[in-house]
Formats: structure tokens, C-alpha cells, sequence
């Protein structure tokens, strides 16, 4: 069955985000400018998926929002990115 438009494509997301982040995201604390960067090339994949799209992080953790689905996790952006994933494809096969 097919997906709608928006579920589709943020599955396509989804798909890249669990690549982008298969290995972890670099601790701010051992490599800041690993993580600056890490975080900067997430932001513009989700930016170029969904330019309404956005990631955010601050002492409390992260949070990711595109396509009109948020996910958030104490545990940073890297955790957020996963619930944000998770999030999705149960949707599209609840769908």
C-alpha cells in the first residue's frame, strides 16, 4: 500500500538520519568541533527533506521536528534522531 506524500518523504528521512547516525554522534566534550560539525550536517539533512524541518539541543536534551513529527530525548540529539525514526516507521506501518 502506498504511503501519503508526507509519510513517504519522511520515511526517505528517516532512512538518512539512521545512516547519518549508525555510528553515533561525536561528545561535545571529547570533540567539539567533530560534534559542531556532526550536529551542522543533521541539520542540513533534515533542512533539505524538510525545509521547515529543525533540530534543537540544550542542556535538557534534543529535540527533532519534520513532516509534522516531533520526537525529543534527554540523551541529546543522537537519541532524538532515534525516537524520531522509531516515531515514523510506526506510523507507515500502522498506515
Amino acid at each position: 500500500m502506498a504511503h501519503p506524500p508526507k509519510l513517504a518523504a519522511a520515511l526517505a528521512l528517516a532512512a538518512e538520519l539512521q545512516d547519518a547516525t549508525a555510528f553515533g554522534i561525536p561528545s561535545r566534550y571529547d570533540d567539539a568541533g567533530s560534534h559542531a560539525k556532526a550536529i551542522a550536517a543533521l541539520e542540513a539533512l533534515v533542512k533539505r527533506h524538510d525545509p521547515h524541518g529543525r533540530l534543537d539541543a540544550d542542556w535538557q536534551g534534543g529535540v527533532l521536528r519534520a513532516f509534522g513529527y516531533r520526537a525529543t530525548s534527554t540523551s541529546g540529539i543522537g537519541g532524538a534522531c532515534s525516537n524520531w525514526i522509531r516515531q515514523v516507521r510506526a506510523k507507515a506501518e500502522a498506515a
